[in-house]
């Protein structure tokens, strides 16, 4: 509550997350949005049985509420919006549910103000501005880092379904509905929605919202690690961020309490850097971190919500969360002896391939050509200058 953001915060705790998605619409506008239904991608068989297992799943830890939307039809509730229920790809599991709050419901022959587009902007636009500086700024710390001070060491953590953390006001729920895609042989009559209590993917500013919050535990978290190593209460989780296996010998140099360090997040990934192989130090970083994400996200028995930890304890079990001298941060792999960062496997081919396709049609969809533009610009934090040679701005002639 010491950080500037702190009286910020205990209102969206409290109170939930300020929401104004404009106009009440229309009995007219409503049936429209029900009859239009989830996208043709989210009635996939597999995807739409996955979207329904985990509504009820999130409707039994209270982070949402399915009704039939028979029954409330004669008497909807204000702010009433629905909008159409998509899936993606993803890495992780099969599909990935997308709420496209930009979709324009056509009534009658004209298209409604999708809820993106009603928006009034409440939520405070400078916490994303820290957002592009992330990755920059930890390979920064990693150029800057004493030579003579040895080895540079990463850990990862992750927030579990972070955005279904913040709530929103009460009544405002209803602003974020959608169609839940039916079940096998399921009637019209029975057309369910689903009715979220927390800010949604897909909605233009649930970005900021989150990540007022998940930059503030970054800040708590970088000023608990000035203190005093071993003064931070235990917790619960810090065992699985301990090195499990000793950095080789001729790689270890002693340091000092209080090593460089670097705590940076993007979202809900938090990154943290240390120029330590000192356990303690390191068991010390660990503690401020943990302590810090779960003070701004509890775990459930604080929160009194179901579901899992706030921090993935899947991820903590597949390792990204130990310390290690190797580890992908950002869509990079930083190495923490030869101070170099590279791209995952199958990331540069995967961008030739891209550019290959683009080379050899005649045009690509707007839509194509932004992601490959993207990816190109991420890659290029690997192409440094080519200092001491070429032009006085550093680079070569020939630099491509």
């Amino acid at each position: 509550m010491q950080h500037e953001a702190g009286p910020l915060l205990q209102q969206y705790a409290t109170k939930g997350c300020p929401v104004n998605c404009g106009r009440d619409w229309t009995m007219e506008e409503l049936d429209a949005a029900v009859e239009k239904g989830p996208h043709q991608s989210a009635l996939h068989p597999d995807a739409a049985a996955q979207f329904r297992a985990e509504a009820v799943e999130k409707e039994q830890q209270g982070f949402c509420r399915i009704v039939r939307w028979k029954a409330i039809r004669r008497n909807p509730p204000r702010n009433l919006k629905i909008s159409p229920l998509a899936a993606v790809p993803h890495k992780l599991r099969a599909w990935r549910a997308i709420l496209d709050l930009s979709f324009e419901t056509r009534v009658n022959g004209r298209k409604l103000a999708s809820v993106n587009d009603a928006s009034e902007c409440l939520a405070p636009a400078a916490a994303l501005d820290q957002m592009g500086e992330a990755l920059p700024r930890l390979i920064a710390a990693v150029a800057a880092a004493p030579h003579d001070a040895g080895i540079i060491v990463f850990a990862k953590l992750d927030i579990k379904d972070g955005y279904w953390r913040m709530s929103v006001e009460r009544g405002a729920e209803w602003n974020f509905a959608y169609v839940l895609p039916p079940a096998p042989g399921q009637t019209p009559d029975e057309v369910e929605l689903v009715v979220p209590s927390a800010v949604q993917m897909g909605w233009k500013e649930s970005p900021a919202y989150f990540c007022a919050a998940s930059e503030t535990a970054r800040d708590v978290a970088a000023e608990r690690c000035t203190e005093t190593v071993g003064s931070l209460p235990r917790h619960p989780l810090e065992d699985m961020m301990l090195p499990r296996d000793r950095w080789p010998p001729a790689a270890v140099t002693q340091t000092k309490s209080g090593c460089n360090n670097m705590l940076e997040v993007y979202v809900d990934d938090f990154c943290a850097m240390a120029q330590s192989t000192d356990v303690e130090e390191l068991r010390h970083m660990s503690r401020a971190l943990l302590h810090s994400i779960h003070e701004v996200f509890p775990p459930p028995e604080v929160s009194g919500l179901g579901g899992e930890d706030s921090v993935s304890i899947k991820k903590l079990k597949a390792g990204e969360g130990v310390w290690e001298t190797r580890k992908e941060l950002l869509g990079w792999v930083f190495d923490g002896t030869s101070r170099c960062i590279e791209l995952p496997d199958g990331k540069i081919e995967a961008i030739g391939e891209l550019i290959d396709h683009a080379k050899a049609a005649r045009s690509i969809p707007r839509r194509d050509y932004e992601k490959l533009l993207g990816k190109i610009r991420h890659a290029s934090l690997g192409t440094g200058p080519s200092f001491g040679s070429g032009n006085e701005d550093g680079f070569s002639d020939t630099a491509g």
